[in-house]
Formats: C-alpha cells, sequence, structure tokens
C-alpha cells in the first residue's frame, strides 16, 4: 500500500498504476468472498458453538 507522502510524489502514470493494482486486488478479493459466500451450506458448519465470557459458559446447538 503507498503511503500518502508517496501518493503526494506521484505522476499521473504512476497514480493510474496504483489504481488499476488496488482495482485488480478489489476484484480478487471480491471474487474469493463471493465463491466463499457461495459455497456456504450445512455440511461446512459447525453444529455447536461455545463461548466463555466473564466465567460463564454458553453452548450453541444445531438441531433437527
Amino acid at each position: 500500500m503507498h503511503l500518502q507522502d508517496d501518493i503526494n510524489k506521484m505522476n499521473y502514470n504512476q497514480l493510474r498504476t496504483a489504481v488499476s493494482e488496488l482495482n485488480d486486488q478489489y476484484v480478487k478479493l471480491k471474487r474469493t468472498l463471493d465463491d466463499a459466500l457461495d459455497n456456504i451450506d450445512e455440511s461446512n458448519l459447525a453444529t455447536t458453538f461455545r463461548k466463555k465470557l466473564n466465567g460463564y459458559d454458553t453452548k450453541f446447538s444445531v438441531t433437527a
């Protein structure tokens, strides 16, 4: 990632390249996230969830 000082010193072509790189990273991240969300189903989710907080233990279970 570019620092603010670096950005202020860039010319038009350098800024264009930086924006292009950031756009490419965004598109890749968006594809990865969309794929992950599309592939969520019951087979890859936990059926129980346990959380400890301030000495208390809570457990949630998914049942039919």
